[in-house]
């Protein structure tokens, strides 16, 4: 028996006969040897990409829930056909949401929100603690049952403590998922990992206006946007395992073995020196969040970035949410336009990485934000009669913020050091989401001068263009280890 407890196997035996031990190979160089096409990580890639397809209508109901096209506080003989015809199952009118309560209708999105950011600081500890897996898994398991629970709630109130529950547990099923397929995939999967993601959130996106052109009733809508999640869930329990830097980072050492056997290369296991790997890889993960804030906290250059990249952060959840619930209030069929501001992000998913490449973190997210602020000057003042041509400038402005919200993930990550990465990164994203539980109520300025939510919109989009040119560039600069090594 070795110090692990297993028997010695023949690669063992021969490497002890010739005087050497197994080959210490990194995480990331045992995922390379397996391979992008193995089934394994094919598997992986896909339950974990399409973990985002599942939840992102859970986010994304206030869109059509929220129908402040109908005032259901007339009388019926007063309303519009297809307002009458809406109002059986809409929740405005069965919680009498109207008239000088008709803001508690955008709670229903900044609750989910409130929830976002307690998951956030909440889901963090356990993830690492107790792995990813059982996080996504939970998370998703609970997102399925609340939207049953929303088939029996009394009043308003429970329903919002419904949003904040939900809220809570997408951060599980949302980040800790990404976390995990993006550590289970070879580097060469990585770069396709932004658009994959990205694809799949677009479908569950749009998937929500057939599903609400179908489901009249709010109830049976929320039940049924919920319950892919569960069934997702039941799947994953048996075909997704643990990321395989989290089984060595906390000294799994016999899963970890298994989990490349399972990959169908047992020559592979047997090669790999799993002590040394878990030892070395526990070492490396050993830094002490005391050390981080102090860090943080005394060091200018890192609080300037911390402070722009919160603003940009919060721009980008201010805008873009803004704007996909909004979206059913311009001009022509809702349906179809809300599908339309779903589409225009595959594109972006495509061109974002691109222009990182070949103009550089900085121009390209700041220019960005200033095509977002000028197509929003061109819609709030320009052929404002036209629908054609208002849908045009809306697509625009949600192709240019959908690619600066992606890339900013890219250019953080590069701006901050190593040894605060996780920290500054969560700091920006944290604020962002803060900021952003007010987006559901920037349409109702429309009621104090119409063009003022895309006022709001472009003048936030303006500033956030304005203030990444402050910003160092990055692209083909190292990363930073530390706070020393970070760029002027």
């Amino acid at each position: 028996m070795d110090e692990t407890g297993q028997e010695p196997t023949a690669m063992t035996a021969l490497n002890a006969e010739n005087g050497s031990q197994p080959k210490v190979l990194g995480v990331d160089e045992i995922l390379d040897r397996i391979g992008p096409r193995n089934f394994q990580i094919v598997k992986i890639f896909f339950l974990t990409s399409w973990t985002w397809a599942v939840t992102a209508p859970v986010i994304m109901a206030e869109a059509f829930l929220d129908d402040s096209a109908c005032d259901y506080g007339m009388a019926d003989a007063d309303l519009s056909a297809d307002c009458l015809e809406r109002k059986s199952g809409n929740i405005a009118a069965e919680f009498g949401l109207h008239g000088a309560d008709a803001h508690y209708r955008h709670w229903i999105t900044t609750a989910f929100l409130i929830g976002n950011i307690a998951g956030g600081l909440l889901l963090s500890v356990p993830s690492d603690r107790y792995g990813r897996r059982i996080v996504v898994l939970v998370t998703l398991i609970f997102i399925g049952l609340s939207g049953g629970a929303f088939l029996f709630t009394k009043t308003y109130a429970s329903v919002l403590l419904l949003r904040v529950f939900q809220g809570i547990h997408f951060t599980g099923s949302g980040l800790c998922v990404w976390v995990l397929g993006y550590e289970s995939i070879p580097t060469v999967l990585r770069p396709f990992a932004t658009f994959t993601f990205g694809v799949t959130w677009v479908i569950g996106y749009c998937a929500i206006a057939p599903l609400a052109y179908f489901v009249s009733h709010w109830r049976t809508f929320m039940a049924l946007l919920c319950l892919p999640s569960a069934v997702h869930a039941v799947v994953m329990v048996f075909a997704l395992p643990e990321s395989l830097h989290y089984l060595v980072t906390h000294n799994k050492q016999k899963e970890a073995k298994a989990w490349v056997e399972a990959a169908g290369d047992r020559a592979l296991a047997e090669e790999i020196n799993w002590g040394e790997l878990c030892r070395q890889s526990s070492e490396d993960d050993g830094s002490k969040p005391e050390t981080k804030k102090q860090h943080i906290f005394f060091n200018r250059k890192i609080i300037l970035r911390i402070l722009i990249f919160a603003t940009i952060w919060a721009t980008d959840v201010l805008v873009y949410f803004g704007m996909s619930l909004f979206s059913v209030q311009l001009a022509g069929n809702r349906y179809w336009n809300y599908i339309a501001m779903g589409l225009i992000e595959i594109p972006a998913y495509i061109v974002g990485p691109v222009m990182l490449d070949k103009l550089g973190r900085r121009f390209t997210i700041s220019s960005t934000h200033l095509g977002t602020a000028f197509a929003f000057v061109c819609a709030g003042f320009i052929m404002t009669d036209h629908s054609v041509v208002q849908l045009l400038f809306w697509l625009f402005a949600k192709f240019c913020i959908s690619t600066a919200f992606m890339c900013i993930f890219v250019f953080a990550s590069e701006s901050f050091p190593t040894t605060e990465r996780s920290m500054c990164v969560g700091m920006c994203s944290v604020t962002g989401k803060f900021i952003g539980c007010v987006s559901p109520f920037i349409q109702t300025t429309r009621s104090i001068w119409t063009p003022m939510p895309l006022v709001i919109f472009g003048s936030f989009s303006l500033v956030a263009g304005l203030v990444t040119l402050i910003l160092p560039e990055t692209k083909d600069k190292p990363l930073p280890d530390t706070c020393d090594g970070v760029i002027d």
